[in-house]
């Protein structure tokens, strides 16, 4: 069976540029930026279609580096995967309050994934770390202490607002207010325990 690293072989723009870094023929202090086009199709009908551009640092190329940046960005962008996982979980448990307020175990499982579904907890979080994840990238390599740093508040931040505004779209009754403050507990202690606050 092939390994996960084995399977992944980068763009080979970007091994021409690495060998470039290596090779001290380009300042590894530039930052590039690079675009990204992909689009699916089927029968010649377009089905979809993406555009994505974003600065590249030339120093995650370089493998001379003690701790490599592309290691410190697969933290950062693991620790953003658990913030998402906490996040979902507290919408789930928010969704269990709502349908059984007196007792979250009893909740019937098709209406928790009815609200959960309705919740859409994830629309709030992903595309507001967009920007983040650029200053990010761009960060790492100067400033990787208060970079790792400034993503941590980022994510506790964002994963805050998009609970809230998921617990918001559910009704004002007492009901609605004593789930969000049950379940917003849940999430408070997965971000503790996640991102060690």
């Amino acid at each position: 069976r092939e390994s996960d690293e084995a399977k992944y072989r980068p763009p080979l723009a970007f091994d021409w540029l690495a060998r470039h870094v290596e090779a001290g023929d380009v300042n590894r202090a530039q930052t590039y930026n690079y675009v990204t086009l992909g689009l699916c199709n089927s029968n010649a009908r377009l089905d979809f279609f993406r555009h994505e551009q974003m600065p590249l640092p030339l120093a995650y190329f370089d493998k001379s580096e003690h701790e490599p940046l592309e290691e410190r960005l697969r933290i950062a962008l693991q620790l953003a995967e658990d913030v998402a996982a906490t996040l979902r979980y507290a919408a789930r448990t928010l969704a269990q309050w709502i349908i059984s307020p007196d007792d979250k175990a009893q909740a019937h499982r098709d209406g928790v994934n009815a609200v959960y579904t309705r919740l859409d907890v994830e629309r709030h979080y992903w595309p507001r770390l967009e920007v983040p994840f650029q200053h990010l990238v761009c960060d790492l390599p100067t400033k990787p202490g208060g970079a790792q740093d400034a993503w941590k508040a980022i994510l506790e931040i964002v994963a805050r607002r998009a609970y809230d505004k998921a617990a918001s779209s559910m009704d004002d009754s007492v009901r609605g207010l004593k789930a969000s403050t049950l379940a917003r507990s849940t999430l408070e202690a997965g971000l503790a325990r996640v991102l060690g606050a």
